[in-house]
């Protein structure tokens, strides 16, 4: 009785050496690309040859990641050197079996690969920016992070899986010691009985009707350079709870099984944030009340952020099961026997990859205001000192988000059929190098040892090219019609305590729009708006009731009015800390507007604005 497990190890090795070997005339590669408003961007994978050597049965090679982005430019990701190396173990005297064979030797082949992890930044130069608020200088700034590594099962969170076509059960193994481990423990004759979806052979056995096939049983084992799908809207596959041998997407490198492998090898993001503090466009009245304190800053912030990745995976893996349409079952009682020529055993190994790019595009904008009210108050009465306005609106604008994932140019894949075998004496049934041309195996194996090997070859220099800041603000759009105001202030000072006496007093409120502003006559009515005016009255501002300046008898009496005024006065306006998107006409100097407040804040995008915009 046999498994179907085993027999190929060493031949394996020497197929995956070689095909790695043919990097060096066929490199594997890969590229991904989006569009963002302010152009492409782009991750290249590249898997390529450095060395090899027939007589050590080692291959060195390297995985490349190259990216591309506006304002950020070119720039070499990372390029990782990594080694493989054929390794076996005499196992005669453990007395291990595959069914009744001897398992003499355990084969492997040894991965090495560089890791690391480093980020950086720095500034490019100012860049001239003419607004109708004047002209400013910032300056760009640029910065890169980069992760190489490798990972290895378990692969969200499994470490079986189910293996289509034929559902076969495998088993995720490192180590030619817990390969041979799990080879052996698999059973010779491991199939189930009963009506169940996917029996191939039905018979009436002396239990009664029904259907048997063997359950498929095998191992893989694999290792990935780099990770996979950085869309940031994509879900990770994660295996599913209560499923033992889950269908993991090991094969489809635009899905990322978990978390980990979407973590992407190299990030960057470039931004400038235009900046001013514009306390001189506040209208006058509310400038220079004598009371106030203004704290304003208008700010548009456009910038890029992109995540980049490249994968190179190398897949090995067997299963076996006997075949009870090559040898009909026995009664329940006699023992079943698996025997070479009744057991289906396939071996195949596959190399492939891609490259993964993602990416954002936004002009983020926005708008502290802060105006502070203090009045001065005589003892015992408390100054009346309150944040009138306090309002910090926030909105992305031209907002983009993209990602590519696409597979790799070249593939390898190499499958063995023992079936086949037996009736066409041919070791592999399928034999396809990156080229994508079929060839036989064995004599590709033979050439690939008595040939002399590639010369050594170096990856390309590593390379940064920046990218036009001036990208950035090509379409630059800024806050503009902000709406500033006061409300009304009315409040008592008191001038003696007995009797009480005291002066009722009012600071004049103001709002407007603040210069220079967009006409917006070309809007629709329905998407203007006002700036101030009184809020419609609500459950709440009711319930607490007006206070009345005759109810007024002490000093305490004082104090409790004009803390009341002041809350009043906080409520007292509405769309105070709107804005309307204007963007700068190059050839007018001035602004036009592109959006409303109102537009804005109905389509979600406008946050933290105190009223809404109404």
């Amino acid at each position: 009785p046999w498994n179907g497990q085993g027999g190929g190890g060493e031949i394996y090795q020497t197929v995956g050496l070689c095909l790695m070997r043919d990097l060096a005339r066929t490199p594997m590669k890969s590229k991904a690309t989006a569009s963002l408003p302010i152009g492409s961007i782009s991750a290249e994978g590249l898997v390529g040859y450095s060395s090899f050597n027939a007589s050590a049965k080692e291959f060195k090679g390297y995985h490349r990641l190259t990216a591309h982005a506006p304002v950020i430019g070119d720039i070499d990701i990372m390029t990782q050197p990594f080694s493989a190396r054929a390794v076996s173990t005499n196992i005669t005297a453990m007395n291990k079996k595959v069914g009744d064979y001897a398992l003499y030797g355990a084969h492997a082949l040894e991965f090495e690969a560089e890791g690391g992890a480093e980020s950086f930044a720095f500034d490019l130069d100012v860049i001239k920016i003419v607004t109708p608020y004047g002209t400013v200088t910032p300056k760009p700034h640029v910065s890169f992070a980069r992760a190489s590594g490798w990972s290895l099962s378990p692969y969200g969170g499994a470490s079986k899986m189910l293996l289509n076509p034929g559902s076969i059960q495998t088993t995720d193994v490192y180590g030619r010691l817990s390969g041979q481990a799990v080879a052996s423990s698999l059973a010779a004759t491991e199939f189930k009985m009963g009506s169940y979806p996917g029996a191939k052979f039905c018979t009436n056995l002396a239990a009664g009707p029904g259907c048997i096939w063997p359950k498929p049983t095998g191992w893989d084992s694999q290792l990935m350079l780099g990770s996979r799908n950085v869309d940031p809207t994509a879900t990770a596959w994660t295996a599913p709870l209560g499923v033992e041998f889950p269908e993991r997407p090991d094969a489809d490198v635009k899905t990322a099984r978990g978390d980990i492998e979407k973590l992407p090898g190299g990030y960057a993001s470039a931004g400038v944030k235009v900046e001013y503090s514009p306390v001189d466009i506040i209208p006058e009245a509310i400038r220079n009340s004598g009371f106030t304190s203004i704290t304003f800053k208008i700010f548009a912030d456009p910038n890029i952020k992109v995540s980049y990745a490249s994968q190179f995976n190398f897949w090995n893996g067997q299963a076996g099961a006997w075949n009870p349409l090559l040898t009909p079952p026995q009664p329940p009682e006699a023992p079943v026997v698996g025997t070479p020529v009744d057991v289906e055993s396939l071996q195949t190994m596959g190399l492939y990859g891609g490259s993964s790019v993602a990416g954002r595009f936004a002009i983020d904008s926005g708008v502290d205001l802060v105006i502070n009210l203090h009045i001065p108050l005589p003892w015992p009465l408390e100054d009346i000192d309150f944040n009138i306005i306090n309002a910090h609106p926030r909105a992305p604008f031209l907002e983009t988000v993209t990602a590519d994932t696409v597979e790799s140019q070249q593939k390898a894949h190499v499958l063995s059929d023992w079936q086949h075998f037996l009736r066409t004496s041919q070791l592999f049934k399928v034999f396809t190098p990156f080229d994508g041309a079929a060839v036989s195996g064995v004599e590709y194996l033979q050439q690939c040892l008595a040939d002399p090997p590639p010369p050594p070859q170096k990856p390309e220099k590593p390379i940064y090219k920046p990218g036009d800041p001036e990208d950035l603000v090509e379409f630059l759009d800024m806050p503009c019609n902000i709406c500033v105001a006061t409300p009304d202030m009315t409040y008592l000072d008191v001038k003696s305590q007995s009797p009480l006496t005291f002066e009722t007093k009012t600071i004049k409120g103001h709002a407007s729009k603040t210069e220079p502003q967009a006409d917006d006559s070309a809007l629709p009515a329905s998407d203007r708006w006002t700036c101030g005016g009184p809020l419609p009255p609500t459950a709440s501002t009711l319930a607490v009731g007006p206070m009345s300046v005759a109810n007024v008898k002490t000093a305490d009496d004082a104090k409790k009015y004009n803390k009341w005024v002041a809350a009043q006065a906080q409520k007292g306006l509405r769309n105070v800390g709107c804005y309307d998107q204007c963007r700068v006409n190059k050839t007018t100097g001035k602004f036009e507007l592109t959006v409303s407040a109102k537009q804005l804040f109905a389509q979600g995008l406008l946050t933290d604005a105190p009223n809404g915009c109404y």
